[in-house]
């Protein structure tokens, strides 16, 4: 089996001065067909992690101690994903479906999107301790995928290659249609993975998260992507982790093997890895083995034993595998508690913009030992820190990274002590940046504009 090859291909560039993309309604392009072949998953229960227990991952991220502070009250998260099968527990309203037409986002035959709405916002209910992350948050749902289906017609040789690109084209439309419905956050815990030795367009999908982020104020969250199988990606590849020794490219993105969409638009979308830790951890930065590592990965929080809402509204803890049910795992997920703490910050801080979410998000996360990585980006998530501590209104964890190289090839004379000149000048040449330079240009020096 051939490794997969690196092609120092260049980061995401958004055109300049992009148009205002429609919001047609929505299609499947090209058409997609119901697989009969494909029983619907049906969610279960194994012995192990009891589901009317607290979650492992609600106890590591003192959930119970963050719905003192905010519930998500007011805030709208749309979920972009397979659909959500709505019940009374997870009351999620249907937007669109680039499935089925003639459907309204709200079947879910995979059982994928509706475990990440209620890991998003279930309310509390009778019999068990779950909730979730954000329980007052209005869910809405946009169905743009499902491997149950798969397309009707193929045009060449390649109909899995035709299907990849139909869902990101939908993906683009499905992030325009929610923004203009009024979401606050947007859930993306479904992705493809490209080769980097064969990029496809993704103009549209550029525009779109242009769009949502600067123009709407939207906070884009979307998952890192499971190495070698698990949520629907088996083509997704490990990239290499920072290399230290190139301070002018310190994300190494010279070296990326695959491409995780939507979450390399970076200066746009939080990408979110999955960490391993559980309940009481000590190591509470411990990646995943399985979570996709890439230069565009900002944050971390829980992807194993996972316990969410079935179609029922009650908890579940397994999906079916070849020989059974298996325990729910993947970035899918921490992908969901990462929207649900953006909708608590939301509700909390109804004046902060999506940058300034995004901000918050990074300055309180838990780091690993290598400091910024390309597992689990910034760190883990820390709820409770995002809704409380007091924070500059710019974000110098991230410039610091940023302009890591000037800080270190550069270094300023002792006397006079001009550093406080020096930063003025550094972070107004970040804004400046974000305003007029592509966003690849950015990308290509390793550098991160939030």
């Amino acid at each position: 089996m051939n490794s997969p090859v690196a092609a120092a291909i260049p980061p995401p560039t958004v055109p300049p001065n992009p148009p205002i993309p429609a919001d047609p309604p929505a299609a499947a392009d090209p058409p997609l067909k119901r697989d009969d072949n494909k029983p619907c998953n049906l969610p279960g229960v194994l012995p192990t992690p009891a589901v009317t227990d607290i979650p492992q991952a609600s106890a590591l991220l003192a959930l119970d101690q963050a719905h003192k502070i905010s519930t998500g009250a007011g805030t709208t998260v749309a979920v972009i994903d397979t659909g959500v099968a709505a019940s009374a527990r997870v009351p999620a309203e249907g937007l669109a479906d680039y499935v089925d037409p003639a459907a309204n986002g709200l079947q879910d035959c995979d059982m994928h999107g509706t475990l990440v709405a209620g890991l998003i916002g279930a309310r509390p209910a009778p019999g068990d301790q779950f909730v979730g992350v954000a329980p007052d948050a209005r869910l809405l749902s946009i169905r743009q995928t499902s491997e149950m289906w798969s397309v009707a017609n193929p045009a060449g040789g390649n109909p899995q290659a035709e299907q990849k690109g139909g869902q990101i084209n939908a993906l683009a439309g499905a992030i325009v249609k929610a923004a203009n419905a009024g979401a606050r956050v947007i859930n993306m815990s479904v992705l493809a993975c490209v080769p980097a030795a064969h990029p496809i367009d993704q103009t549209a999908l550029a525009i779109a998260v242009w769009y949502a982020a600067v123009v709407k104020d939207v906070v884009l969250v979307a998952a890192a992507g499971n190495v070698g199988g698990g949520s629907g990606t088996s083509d997704c590849q490990a990239n290499p982790n920072t290399d230290p020794l190139t301070p002018g490219d310190p994300r190494n993105w010279e070296h990326v093997v695959s491409v995780s969409v939507p979450s390399w638009f970076s200066d746009y979308v939080l990408s979110v890895g999955a960490v391993a830790a559980q309940g009481a951890s000590p190591d509470k930065s411990n990646p995943a083995n399985f979570s996709m590592p890439g230069p565009w990965v900002s944050l971390a929080a829980p992807g194993v034993n996972i316990i969410s809402t079935g179609p029922d509204g009650n908890p579940v803890n397994a999906l079916p595998a070849r020989d059974g049910l298996t325990n729910i795992y993947g970035t899918s997920f921490s992908a969901a508690y990462v929207s649900g703490t953006a909708a608590l910050i939301r509700s909390k801080f109804p004046g902060l913009t999506a940058a300034e979410v995004r901000c918050r998000l990074i300055q309180t996360a838990h780091s690993g030992p290598r400091g910024v990585d390309n597992m689990i980006g910034y760190g883990l998530i820390d709820p409770v820190a995002a809704l409380t501590y007091d924070l500059p209104a710019s974000c110098p964890r991230v410039l610091a990274e940023t302009h890591r190289e000037k800080l270190i090839i550069t270094p300023k004379p002792a006397p006079p002590d001009r550093r406080p000149h020096n930063w003025a000048l550094a972070i107004s040449a970040a804004v400046a940046a974000a305003i007029l330079i592509p966003v690849g240009l950015l990308r290509r020096r390793g550098r991160r504009s939030q």
